[in-house]
């Protein structure tokens, strides 16, 4: 069990997770986040004890970057960075600390797993690099991966994996418009918001999940979260997945949704 954490997750009766970018951030007004969310979470916070945080794709210091750009008056209680690796903002609430056994357990599970399947890895590879204008990315913290020149080339991609046949379970990938990374399957934004109900006793069913887009359904369903959503604005496909699993859509799009699930689900609100 972690020993990190915010007051806010010591002491959370309700733990709520939200996608960055298309979910709190609105991609058709420079990635802003309108105050009224941050007012919402105050006014939460002042009748029910609520943890909070973003689970994104994006670096840890990318984020912080989006955030100092959304004009943020304060910070999440909790980061999940990359789709992987969990993050706690410290009791000054100045920066983040990793939870360090966990994210080590991540990159090492990840990195065995990509030794484990290079044949179905280096297939996805030569098709990216012979059958589209994409780029193959590979780094540290991210050992596979695609950056790709339009939507059409990952779902090509996507296609030729899953048709795969010797390819692992535990090898999955993880895709948000032209990019997409492998990942395992263990350690994904739904098993980190599982983790964190573990390590801070968090009722299921007092847990609030939220995202838009394909790399987001591993924390959208009813394993991870009693309520589970996107904003209106989320991809078509996504919308059809949560109606026919038991999620929800709100009526407004990216912050504003938020609040609106917020306002219709935890008490206190």
């Amino acid at each position: 069990m972690s020993s990190l954490g915010t007051r806010h997750l010591q002491n959370a009766q309700w733990l709520l997770g939200f996608d960055f970018d298309g979910t709190l951030a609105d991609l058709t007004d420079g990635h802003s986040v309108p105050q009224e969310f941050f007012r919402t979470i105050n006014t939460l916070n002042s009748h029910t004890p609520t943890a909070w945080g973003i689970c994104t794709g994006r670096s840890l210091d990318f984020l912080i970057e989006g955030m100092e750009n959304a004009q943020f008056p304060y910070w999440p209680d909790f980061v999940v960075s990359q789709e992987r690796d969990l993050f706690y903002l410290d009791q000054n609430e100045a920066h983040y600390s990793a939870d360090e056994e966990r994210n080590a357990l991540a990159s090492s599970a990840l990195e065995n797993l990509m030794e484990r399947n290079q044949v179905t890895i280096n297939k996805a590879k030569s098709f990216v690099q012979n059958e589209t204008k994409g780029q193959w990315v590979s780094v540290p913290g991210d050992p596979a991966g695609v950056i790709a020149t339009h939507e059409d080339e990952i779902s090509a991609l996507t296609e030729v994996y899953d048709a795969c046949p010797h390819k692992s379970p535990d090898l999955e990938y993880q895709r948000n418009s032209i990019y997409l990374r492998f990942s395992h399957r263990d350690y994904c934004k739904g098993t980190a918001i599982q983790y964190l109900q573990d390590c801070y006793s968090i009722p299921h069913s007092q847990t609030l999940v939220m995202g838009d887009n394909f790399n987001d359904l591993s924390m959208l369903n009813a394993k991870v979260a009693q309520h589970y959503g996107g904003p209106a604005n989320s991809i078509e496909r996504l919308k059809t997945e949560l109606k026919s699993n038991g999620g929800f859509v709100t009526k407004a799009s990216y912050a504003h949704g938020v609040i609106e699930a917020i306002n219709e689900i935890v008490p206190g609100s």
